[in-house]
This record gives C-alpha cells, sequence and structure tokens, in this order.
C-alpha cells in the first residue's frame, strides 16, 4: 500500500512540478519566489496526503477481499479485567455495558478520576448495586492524565488479570466484547493489543451529535481497517484489549495526552503488534456540541505534537519496525497537523499571490452566445493559465475528495442521514484551520500538553479544573480551544478571506471563509437554529461548485486550485 502512496505521489510530482518550477525560474523579487515556493512546496505536501488517503481507500477494498474470517469467540478463559475510565462523565448505561458480559471470568474497575462530589455519589451507588463485578478505584492525585489513572490501577489495585479492556466514560460494549477480542490473541505469540472497531451510539443526546455522528464509522472502516494487512494498527486509547505483560514490559502507558498511540509505538519497538478486530463494535458518543468538539480536537493535535516531540524519534530508529509501519504513523499524525498548512495556503495563493502576480479584468459571463462584461476583478496572469491543465485539474479533484471517500459506503448505507452528515461537517470542520494552528502555536511555546476531557459540561476555566486536567493561566497553554484570541482571529480571517473571495472571484474560497466566520457564532447560537441551518450546508456547495468551473473554465484555476482540503470525517 505504501509503495502504491509513494508511486502515485512521484507520478504527481514528476508531471506537474516542471510547469511549477518554470513560474518560479520566471518570478521577480525576492517575495515572489518565496510566496512560489511555498505554494509549491504546499502542493506537494497536498498530493503526498492526497495520494495517502486515496489509496487508503482502494486498499480497504482489497483487503475486504482477502479477509479471513474472524476466530471463534471465547466464552471462558484467563481473568479479564475492565477499566472503566471516568472524570465527571459517568453514564449509567455504558458502565451496565462493561458488567453484562458473557465471558465467565472478569471483573470491572471504575477509575474515577471525578472531582464533583455528586459524581463520586452516583459511582458508589452503581457500585454498591453490582458488587459481585465492580470496583472503584479513585487515586489521591490526577498526574498523567488518563494515563496516569490507568498506570495506577494496575500497579497498585488490578493484579492476578492476564488481560485488560479499556472502556471510555461513553464506552458501550457489546456482550461478546470480550469474548470476541480474546481469540485474536492467539494468532501470534507477537499480538500484544486488539483494537476493535467503533460505531456511534443510536441514540445521541443532542442535535448536534445527531447530524454528525455518522462521521465515525469512515475512520473504522476505511481508515483503520485495511492496517491489518497494508500498515500498523495502533491502540486508540478505548475499547481494545492489552496483554498485561506487554503493558508492564513497555513500562506502562507514557503518561502524555495521546498515551494510546505512545505505547503503541513503544511496545512496537518490543517486537509486539496489533490486530484489528472489524467485526467486534463498541459503541461511543459524538461530542454533543461544537464547544466539545473544539476542545476534542485540540486534545488530538496538541495531543499528536507532544508525541512527535517526545516519542516518535525511539520508533523511527527502532530495527523491529518495518518501514512502511513508521511512515504510516507519521503520516496518521500528519494528517492532523494538516490544518494549519491549509490555513498558510489559503493565505499564500489566495491573498498573496494574487497582489503579486494578479491583474484586473472584467468578469465576462457569456450567456445565450453572447458575452457580458460585467465587474472587474483580479485574476492570475498568463503564466498561470500554462499551469493549468488537465492533468492539474484531476489531481486537484482527486486530492479535494481523497479525505473523503470514507463517507460513500456510509452515504450508499443511510443515503439521507449520510448526505445530511457528509454536507453540515463542512462548518464545524473547516471553522478550525485556526484552533489548530493556535493549538500547535501553544505547544511549540508551552511544550506542555494538556488534557481536556471531551464529555465534561464545563468550560476550560483554570480555576475549576485540578492539575494536569486544564491549562494553567498561562496564555500559551489556553491558546486553541476556547479562548477569545483564537475567536477574534477567526472572524477576522473570516472577514478578510470574503474580500478576497469578492476581489478574486475564488468561489472555494468562500466555503472556508463563511466557515471561519460561523465558527464564533457556533459557540453561541443553537446548533438547530432556522436562521443557522441554511448555512450550514453552504461550503459543501461552493467546494463543489469551485471544482466543476476549474473544469470548464482555465481562468477559474484560482478558485479550484482551493478546493484542496482536509479534515477529519
Amino acid at each position: 500500500m505504501f509503495v502504491t502512496i509513494l508511486a502515485f505521489y512521484a507520478l504527481c510530482a514528476v508531471r506537474l512540478n516542471p510547469g511549477i518550477w518554470e513560474l518560479l525560474a520566471g518570478a521577480n523579487g525576492r517575495l515572489a519566489k518565496i510566496v512560489l515556493f511555498l505554494f509549491i512546496a504546499q502542493l506537494n505536501v497536498f498530493w503526498l496526503f492526497g495520494s495517502y488517503y486515496l489509496m487508503l481507500g482502494v486498499f480497504t477494498v482489497i483487503d475486504r477481499w482477502l479477509r479471513p474470517p474472524p476466530p471463534e469467540p471465547l466464552l471462558d478463559g484467563p481473568s479479564i479485567a475492565i477499566l472503566y475510565v471516568t472524570m465527571n462523565d459517568f453514564q449509567t448505561a455504558a458502565a451496565l455495558s462493561c458488567v453484562r458480559q458473557n465471558y465467565a471470568r472478569f471483573r470491572v474497575f471504575i477509575l474515577d478520576d471525578s472531582v464533583d462530589a455528586k459524581w463520586h455519589a452516583t459511582i458508589d451507588a452503581f457500585a454498591a448495586g453490582h458488587a459481585e463485578k465492580v470496583t472503584v478505584i479513585r487515586r489521591p492525585n490526577r498526574d498523567g492524565y488518563k494515563a496516569g489513572s490507568i498506570n495506577s490501577a494496575l500497579r497498585s489495585h488490578v493484579h492476578g488479570f492476564e488481560f485488560f479492556v479499556v472502556a471510555d466514560a461513553d464506552s458501550v460494549l457489546p456482550s461478546d466484547f470480550v469474548s470476541g477480542l480474546l481469540p485474536y490473541f492467539q494468532l501470534g505469540d507477537d499480538i500484544g493489543w486488539v483494537q476493535g472497531s467503533h460505531a456511534p451510539n443510536k441514540v445521541q443526546k443532542t442535535a448536534f451529535a445527531r447530524d454528525l455522528a455518522l462521521g465515525i464509522l469512515p475512520l473504522w472502516e476505511v481508515y483503520y481497517g485495511p492496517r491489518n494487512r497494508f500498515g500498523t494498527v495502533i491502540f486508540l486509547g478505548h475499547g481494545g484489549m492489552i496483554r498485561y505483560d506487554v503493558w508492564a514490559q513497555a513500562g506502562g502507558f507514557p503518561e502524555i495526552v495521546s498515551e494510546d498511540l505512545a505505547f503503541s509505538t513503544r511496545a512496537a519497538q518490543l517486537g509486539y503488534r496489533g490486530c484489528f478486530a472489524h467485526e467486534v463494535v463498541s459503541y461511543e458518543d459524538f461530542p454533543a456540541g461544537y464547544r466539545q468538539l473544539r476542545r476534542q480536537q485540540a486534545k488530538y493535535v496538541k495531543g499528536v505534537c507532544e508525541y512527535l516531540h517526545r516519542e516518535y524519534l525511539p520508533f523511527l530508529r527502532s530495527r523491529n519496525v518495518r518501514w512502511f509501519e513508521k511512515l504510516d504513523v507519521l503520516l496518521s499524525c500528519g494528517s492532523l497537523l494538516m490544518q494549519p498548512v491549509v490555513l498558510t495556503f489559503m493565505f499564500v495563493f489566495c491573498v498573496l499571490t494574487p497582489l503579486l502576480f494578479g491583474v484586473w479584468q472584467p468578469l465576462t459571463l457569456s450567456l445565450f452566445g453572447h458575452d457580458v462584461a460585467t465587474v472587474p476583478v483580479v485574476f492570475l496572469g498568463a503564466a498561470f493559465n500554462k499551469l493549468w491543465t488537465w492533468e492539474y485539474y484531476l489531481v486537484t479533484v482527486i486530492c479535494t475528495f481523497a479525505p473523503v471517500l470514507g463517507c460513500l459506503g456510509v452515504i450508499a448505507r443511510q443515503p439521507r442521514l449520510g448526505t445530511r452528515t457528509f454536507l453540515v461537517s463542512a462548518i464545524p470542520y473547516l471553522s478550525m484551520l485556526v484552533l489548530s494552528m493556535a493549538t500547535i502555536a501553544s505547544y511549540l511555546v508551552s511544550r506542555r500538553a494538556v488534557f481536556l476531557v471531551t464529555g465534561d459540561d464545563r468550560g476550560v476555566d483554570p480555576k475549576t479544573f485540578p492539575v494536569g486536567f486544564s491549562p494553567t493561566a498561562g496564555v500559551a497553554e489556553r491558546l486553541g480551544a476556547e479562548d477569545r484570541l483564537t475567536n477574534a482571529v477567526e472572524f477576522a480571517l473570516g472577514v478578510l478571506f470574503t474580500l478576497v473571495c469578492a476581489l478574486t472571484f475564488n468561489v472555494s474560497l468562500l466555503a472556508f471563509a463563511i466557515s471561519l466566520l460561523l465558527g464564533p457564532v457556533l459557540l453561541r447560537a443553537r446548533w438547530e437554529s432556522r436562521s443557522l441551518r441554511p448555512w450550514l450546508f453552504l461550503p459543501y456547495v461552493l467546494i463543489v461548485g469551485g471544482v466543476l468551473l476549474g473544469g470548464v473554465n482555465i481562468a477559474a484555476a484560482q478558485g479550484a486550485t482551493m478546493s484542496v482540503f482536509f479534515f477529519h470525517f
């Protein structure tokens, strides 16, 4: 798969780079050369990740053809510990699903890091009602985030278990979850963990979650699906089972925000690998609102920054890990860092390039065989028309839609709701371009990642959270998730890009401009508001319109090129 990814990228680079380098050679002035060099570098990054997403989709189909039948469930065997991890977000239905396993020998440990007495009382009442199966563990401090909670429990309280399951507060496990995952360890002595699949809970708590929850599926059905055979199976923090001895050999979970990723790569250096159980599906909640989604994305981005900074280099140097497994982890992490590249590209190509290379001319519309000149706009110079070939257009279309190929299967099974999710997901995710960049800047300045609990219904307030679970009072550590400075920059860039759209007739850029303008609005407005709903569908219409316009009108290259975008779906 990764040979094909690199080959497809190389084909794009060999065919398209020479024409773009001609622009650079003909540029006058240092600023013009810098802008064009950034433009070329960013396009090559887009082509690489477009190739990555495209081939994940292709090899998912191949993997399904080659996939062996799942092993038979085991209803009895070694003792299993189920670790249910919670902090101010306990859910009775999820905890009950842990208790109601059809496996013979297991015990549920509720790892409670809650700081609110009402959650303590709720959890204690649940444990008292299921005392034969449930133990509550609380620790004197909250060091090490979720990893610290698990490590503390396994070292001090959970003994005599060969395997353990990690379940998040919203994880609803099927009754055959333990019995379905356990037999995968018999496939090889080097299997250190088995990751189950996920799907959205059938009942979501809010309209926001109901509209976007199907976005959980492509990650597991497409982007994670082929990794048993073609990549690296990472333990993704919950909904999976781990060998206790492998956890111990790895020194426990690294106590960082992305503890799951760091544990997986540390164990891989010891010669262990993961296995993905496609048919064992647990259920989870989608973030209840836009604020919670921002918090989740900020945690993901900063967690990846911390992982790459502290953990990736030893993994890269390891002789026990194959080259394509290392590349898989790097590209997976890189996909979470793409939004700042896209935001920079928007500024470089859509603002600076027209200023340096644009020419004013009337926008001419062809109506019934007659050309009608309308308002003057800025078009890129004639040199850029030579760039806009059909090959370039085809690659642009592929890189535009490759990241959302995973939604096609969802739409095929659930046409109405799948299409709705596809359309309304644009603004929530595209509006977080600035958030991602601010989050990365925050980590680069503070060198500290913080664990933001998605399910906690309180805001990010340093005064109300314990140390280790929220940003401190330092400005650098609060950038990104919910600070007003990030919102102000989002709104200002939205206004700037709207003006650029009007001056350059860049249809696709308008999708990003609208998303940035509406991001701060979504923090305050009700998702189901009638005045907001029509705007939610507009960005995808503009993106698709920009691509179609680029296919029929060479002058629209400045708009269709901008339709390259990446976000989680």
